[in-house]
């Protein structure tokens, strides 16, 4: 008989905080879970940290590999899974013990196919620094009521989409990623955007457990891809994303919440891309952003608009202005306003 839950742990030098990771794993008001740890090429001693707790606890799988990188590790991770339900962990976070069975509860009570909780981040020494509450601060249409009533995603604010794109606060019904044959892209970043778009479509029903269950550590020298080449992976993740939506007839369906994300994505990348990076990114911006339909260039007023007709048109001197050198006069506005 199978599991009810699989959880995939990718694990990379990661001996610093893989015992607080497993114990919160293993320790789970959910008995019926089977865990798989991806060792993903560790030069460190977390592979002999796996082994000797898969020697313990029968329920933990352990795979060694050489270094693939995140992306297909976790899709080893989901080849390997025997659970009817599939959930993901970071080998430096941790979570609660009865994450497992709440989102597992609620998704058998509502026939989810993506069940969501909240998120705290935490320091290096795993104190809470912040509760994240997604479902319950938003500005914009409150995300719990569309996903608590099953609504389809294409309810909410693309802004709002972006805030729940992270894989390890949801719990994924499993045939989902068998009958859409959905995969990680193979980048070095942004694949979590792939993987959310992809299973947003395919999925029919959505349901929440508006707590904290899970925490993610804040730890120095991460580099987001703004900051390093890795920014050229987004387009890349956006062009698969969108011929995975086409593929499978899911693009009509999801044209409105793909469509303007797409551009909300690229331009706040190019945004905070290095400058190093930032004229190159520019260019291949343009050609992502010409196949999409005019309706949605036009959602943009007023200064983004411009913004956006900028890199349309390859005017990288008027984005330059528009965008950038505005940041300092925008910074003082807010500051004279008191906003922080």
């Amino acid at each position: 008989m199978n599991p009810k839950v699989s959880i995939i742990v990718p694990v990379y030098n990661a001996e610093n905080y893989l015992h607080e990771c497993l114990d919160s794993l293993l320790t789970q008001t959910l008995k019926d879970i089977e865990i798989i740890a991806i060792n993903d090429g560790s030069v460190d001693t977390s592979l002999e940290i796996l082994n000797n707790y898969a020697k313990k606890h029968s329920n933990l799988k352990v795979i060694n590999q050489k270094n693939k990188g995140i992306s297909l590790t976790r899709e080893v991770g989901i080849k390997h899974c025997s659970g009817d339900y599939i959930g993901f962990c970071d080998n430096d976070d941790f979570v609660a013990s009865s994450m497992f069975e709440k989102l597992y509860t609620t998704a058998q009570k509502t026939d989810s196919d993506i069940t969501f909780c909240n998120y705290a981040d935490t320091n290096e020494q795993g104190d809470i620094i912040e509760d994240k509450n997604l479902f319950l601060k938003s500005k914009r249409k409150p995300i719990l009521d569309a996903l608590a009533k099953n609504k389809n995603l294409n309810t909410l604010d693309y802004k709002d989409l972006a805030k729940i794109s992270l894989p390890w606060l949801k719990l994924y019904k499993k045939e989902i990623f068998k009958n859409f044959k959905i995969k990680y892209p193979n980048v070095n970043t942004a694949e979590d955007i792939g993987l959310s778009f992809q299973t947003y479509a395919a999925a029919k029903t959505f349901a929440v457990v508006p707590e904290n269950l899970y925490f993610y550590r804040q730890r120095q020298g991460q580099v987001s891809r703004e900051t390093s080449k890795n920014c050229f992976d987004v387009p890349k993740v956006l062009a698969l994303t969108e011929e995975f939506l086409k593929e499978n007839d899911l693009y009509k369906n999801y044209e409105d919440v793909f469509e303007p994300q797409k551009i909300w994505i690229l331009l706040r990348t190019l945004s905070n891309t290095n400058y190093k990076y930032k004229k190159e990114f520019f260019k291949i911006c343009q050609p992502l952003l010409k196949t999409t339909p005019k309706k949605y260039l036009q959602i943009p007023k007023g200064r983004k608009k411009i913004i956006l007709n900028s890199v349309l048109n390859q005017n990288y001197f008027i984005y330059l202005f528009l965008a950038d050198a505005y940041k300092p006069f925008r910074k003082l506005y807010d500051k004279v306003r008191g906003k922080k």
